[in-house]
């Protein structure tokens, strides 16, 4: 049983981790496409 607990513990914190990494990846595209956005913005205007 505990090893079992232990190998599912371990799943869960690899897939939060993943989740979290993703997540970070779209915020910091997000920031880094900002100057793209604000010349989109700028030429719509």
């Amino acid at each position: 049983m505990d090893k079992r607990e232990n190998v599912i513990n371990t799943c869960l914190i690899l897939l939060v981790m993943d989740f979290f990494i993703v997540i970070y990846a779209i915020v910091y595209n997000l920031i880094n496409n900002s100057d793209l956005i604000n010349k989109i913005q700028k030429s719509l205007l």
